[in-house]
């Protein structure tokens, strides 16, 4: 059995994820090809979110994930500096609960087919779910697209409640002929005015921005999403919401951009595909030093 082993840093915090496989193999561009059995393996604050993320690397078909909002104290850890301990009135940097997920990837996998495509997400989903870990996630399919979403989480208290995405909360609102960037912020701005909370803007892709139009009357972010990608054609957006304890949400974008089925190049992103910096696993709002971060 083979082990190998990816790592990111994260706001100085590294997380990882191996991939166990059966020989045979074969190894391009640091990326593992096998033709037996696949096994995903993620220990990280949101192993969910990463495991997902890796799929959607792949196989290159986006797949939206967002974070429930875990306030409770038993669900978040405190990642602070020893600096941070020492100084009363620095800021702590709570961050969900640490965990892992282990999961035999279905045969098939990277072949973009959606039964196969959801059977894949709804195996990480039920390896996370089975575990005490914050929140309870399910996966949502509309119209070709996947959102991995949670549903329940313990409130402050410690009770299990259920939640609601901002994604799915009411708005209405037009643009046309604006860059997709201008388009992102628009939707994190309706979001936060309905519910009353910040939504801030993290990473995006650094390119020059196709311009779109918009438009929802009593929709919800995930239709401005969904109205976007129906007028791109390769790279697909794909959006992370991730909630910081005390700090309300942040939402992360990039682009995925679609797979050869030759397996030579099933991993070579496309010649369209714009170089995109990954939100941070950690904590979206603060480095690693507990400095804030400009939104």
């Amino acid at each position: 059995m083979v082990f190998v082993t990816y790592f990111w840093l994260a706001c100085g915090i590294r997380q990882r994820m191996s991939m166990s496989i059966i020989l045979p193999l074969i190894i391009l561009g640091g990326v593992v090809f096998a033709s037996g059995q696949e096994r995903i393996t993620v220990q990280d604050h949101r192993p969910l979110r990463v495991a997902v993320k890796a799929v959607e690397s792949m196989i290159g078909y986006p797949i939206n994930y967002e974070d429930p909002p875990a306030d409770f104290s038993g669900d978040n850890e405190d990642v602070s500096t020893p600096q941070q301990h020492a100084n009363k009135s620095a800021v702590r940097l709570l961050v969900p609960r640490r965990g892992e997920i282990d999961y035999v990837l279905p045969v098939g996998f990277r072949s973009v087919d959606l039964p196969t495509l959801n059977l894949t997400i709804s195996g990480l989903v039920s390896a996370y779910n089975g575990q005490d870990l914050p929140g309870h996630f399910r996966v949502l399919s509309k119209g070709g697209s996947f959102t991995v979403s949670a549903d329940t989480v313990r409130n402050r208290g410690g009770i299990v409640t259920t939640v609601q995405s901002p994604m799915t909360t009411i708005i209405s609102g037009e643009a046309t002929n604006i860059p997709i960037r201008d388009v992102i912020s628009l939707c994190a701005k309706l979001v936060a005015d309905s519910i009353g909370k910040p939504v801030y803007v993290g990473t995006v892709p650094q390119m020059p921005w196709p311009e779109v139009s918009v438009s929802v009357k009593r929709g919800t972010a995930r239709d401005i999403f969904d109205q976007v990608n129906s007028q791109l054609t390769g790279a697909k957006l794909s959006y992370e919401l991730l909630y910081q304890t005390g700090y309300g949400y942040m939402i992360h974008v990039r682009f995925v951009s679609p797979k050869t089925s030759d397996a030579g190049s099933a991993q070579t992103p496309g010649h369209n595909e714009p170089r995109t910096q990954d939100a941070p696993s950690v904590s979206p709002f603060f480095n690693r030093t507990g400095a804030r971060k400009k939104p």
